[in-house]
């Protein structure tokens, strides 16, 4: 059997883009893992974004 690619769970947003709040750490620890990886995370009062590559998120 192969090896399994797996998706740190860090990378996984929610449909609108938003980040997890239920993982360990909380936004803050996804967040910071993910700017570690070079990813720009933009904070907004009503959603916590993600932006990189084809991935768009914003306010409605």
């Amino acid at each position: 059997m192969g090896r399994e690619d797996i998706t740190p769970y860090w990378r996984v947003v929610r449909d609108d883009g938003s980040l997890n709040e239920k993982f360990p750490g909380g936004v803050e620890a996804q967040a910071t893992r993910l700017k570690e990886e070079g990813y720009a995370i933009f904070y907004s009062p009503l959603l916590h974004c993600l932006l990189r590559g084809e991935i768009f998120c914003f306010d409605q």
